[in-house]
């Protein structure tokens, strides 16, 4: 049947038995639903790992934000419907911001822990809808950050007089053990013998 204002073309496959004159039966709800997975700010389609949320266990929280919009049959919008979605894993979390609007948008968010493939169906026999299918695996920090870090001061790169200092044995150069990029500054040296010295407080030359 071609498509006109009242009517919309489904394509599905199905199986009959093996009884003369038997029939499938396809339904197809009153509301259309399309899904649609927005750009983030880096342009792709990756979800975010949110800058508020921690490593618990040693995983990440990904959030991924979708788009749906849905239709009548008549392919008007749908305002004020509110739709109910859900994962095919139960530890994920899927929360709708609200009825549709004019155009018959709403914002769906999901937020998972796990890695790996799952699927969004909608729990409404009165929409219609292709299950959508997501993979997590790789996903963007919301925020930048940093990584402060002290190095290892080395006596090689002093050029000072030796020195004695207590609590070390042997001599040193001055600017290694008492210098702004010495041992003071980095907390722990290691000297031209290869040893390790470690600032324990104090201060003056």
């Amino acid at each position: 049947m071609p498509e006109s204002p009242d009517w919309l073309t489904v394509h599905d496959t199905a199986c009959t038995n093996t009884n003369p004159n038997s029939c499938v039966e396809v339904r197809i709800a009153a509301n259309l639903l399309s899904w649609n997975i927005p750009d983030n700010s880096y342009g792709d389609k990756l979800p975010i790992i949110p800058s508020s949320s921690r490593v618990m266990h040693g995983k990440i929280l990904y959030r991924l934000a979708i788009k749906v919009t849905m239709k009548s049959r008549r392919r008007n919008s749908v305002f004020g419907r509110t739709v109910s979605i859900s994962s095919s894993r139960p530890n994920d979390t899927v929360q709708v911001s609200g009825p549709t609007d004019l155009d018959g948008c709403a914002t769906v968010i999901l937020e998972s822990r796990e890695s790996g493939d799952l699927t969004l169906a909608v729990a409404d026999e009165n929409i219609t809808a292709v299950p959508l299918r997501i993979k997590l695996k790789e996903a963007w920090y919301e925020a930048g950050f940093q990584v402060t870090h002290y190095i290892i001061a080395d006596e090689r790169d002093a050029h000072g007089p030796m020195v004695q200092a207590p609590g070390v044995s042997g001599s040193h150069r001055q600017d290694f053990l008492y210098g702004a990029a010495g041992v003071p500054m980095q907390g722990t040296g290691e000297t031209l013998d290869r040893r390790f010295v470690r600032w324990n407080g104090g201060g003056g030359g």
